[in-house]
């Protein structure tokens, strides 16, 4: 990799002088990063770069939207379990009377009791 990254002309410490100072071998490693995406920030040129960057990047914030996502899924259980157990009538009586009326003002015949 070091050799890779001379024969682009970065600047990359040996391993002599990274044992010797290694706040001066992060700040040329970040100088070379920089540099790396300065040259290859091009879509045309490196669709693949452009392809991959673009991938992680949508990765990353749905990685990030997550927490909300679960958050948001069990306040939607929550309430829909609140909605059953507070508001569905629970004598049988009262829905067997509303489909009951329901069956006869649908048929003919009910019609014809009402009258």
């Amino acid at each position: 990799m070091h050799a890779k990254l001379r024969q682009l002309g970065l600047q990359v410490p040996t391993r002599e002088e990274q044992e010797h100072d290694q706040t001066a071998a992060d700040t040329n490693y970040q100088s070379c990063t920089e540099d790396l995406i300065r040259r290859t920030r091009d879509a045309s040129k490196f669709p693949l770069v452009f392809k991959s960057l673009t991938e992680y990047g949508f990765r990353r914030n749905l990685l990030g939207l997550k927490v909300f996502g679960v958050f948001l899924t069990f306040v939607g259980v929550a309430h829909c379990w609140t909605l059953a157990v507070l508001c569905v009538p629970q004598e049988t009586d009262e829905i067997d009377a509303a489909v009951a009326a329901l069956d006869l003002a649908d048929h003919p015949a009910g019609r014809e009791q009402r009258r």
